[in-house]
């Protein structure tokens, strides 16, 4: 991931920390870990995943815990804009 990602990916993901649609987030090396709520939260490898899908998938409104698993919500929606990319392409 180069400087100009993940200065894009922290942009993003303060902006959902100022709307408070995600509790915090912890970017460690390759890792982000995203907190949604006390006991919901999902870990991304970055090395797995583009910083353009991520991104992506970011920009959407993350839902309540209450209607969605995290994991879950992540898991299908970055297959979903992999598939997107990969059909588009």
């Amino acid at each position: 991931m180069n400087l100009f990602d993940k200065a894009l990916l922290l942009k993003t993901l303060d902006n959902k920390v100022n709307s408070n649609e995600i509790k915090n987030y912890i970017l460690i090396g390759s890792k982000l870990h995203i907190k949604k709520s006390k006991r919901s939260k999902y870990t991304i490898d970055l090395d797995e995943v583009k910083s353009s899908v991520i991104v992506k998938v970011l920009s959407k409104k993350i839902p309540d815990v209450s209607v969605i698993n995290i994991e879950d919500y992540f898991k299908r929606e970055i297959r979903n804009v992999k598939l997107n990319n990969l059909f588009n392409s």
